[in-house]
């Protein structure tokens, strides 16, 4: 389930508490299918993320992701070592820091500027941990948009606050 933590949030009184497993029991927030996510040029995905390993107990755990046949994701492959993952149409990695499961609040950006070479960057609490090039739609797929899962699966245990999806590149 995804429940209003009250009192916890990073920026305010509140948050969203999700409390996934790493697997197929779901605890997500589904937003409808939309052409506003599919991001063809410029665009920023970032949020405020706090868990501790006892939160999530599973394998892996998508906090963002948007499923099809180029899917993109942002979450933790595995999260014994509170490491970040991205999936992206040509692109997988881990990035980051790891021990991102400290019980700590964490901000993390997705940035795409432009279409040059390395015009995509992923920054963990204001440093710049990864780059790479892609031109590709961010979500070019019809499925809805998912926060907590990866479309019903890989379900993510903990907190989330100021998700925000903007079609500009707020930070380079």
């Amino acid at each position: 389930s995804t429940d209003l933590s009250s009192g916890a949030g990073k920026i305010g009184s509140s948050c969203m508490k999700f409390t996934g497993n790493g697997s197929n029991g779901v605890s997500e927030l589904v937003l409808a299918n939309s052409t506003d996510f599919n991001f063809p040029g410029d665009f920023t995905v970032e949020f405020w993320f706090n868990f501790v390993s006892s939160d999530h107990s599973g394998n892996g755990g998508t906090i963002i992701s948007r499923r099809g046949t180029a899917t993109s994701q942002i979450g933790f492959r595995d999260s014994s070592n509170g490491q970040l993952m991205i999936q992206a149409p040509g692109h997988n990695a881990l990035f980051g820091p790891t021990g991102l499961h400290d019980g700590n609040w964490h901000h993390v950006a997705w940035v795409r500027n432009g279409t040059g070479t390395n015009n995509i960057k992923c920054y963990v609490d204001g440093n710049q941990e990864l780059q790479y090039s892609n031109t590709s739609p961010w979500f070019n797929v019809t499925s809805p948009l998912y926060i907590g899962s990866y479309g019903a699966m890989e379900s993510w245990g903990g907190k989330l606050d100021e998700v925000r999806l903007s079609d500009s590149a707020r930070y380079t």
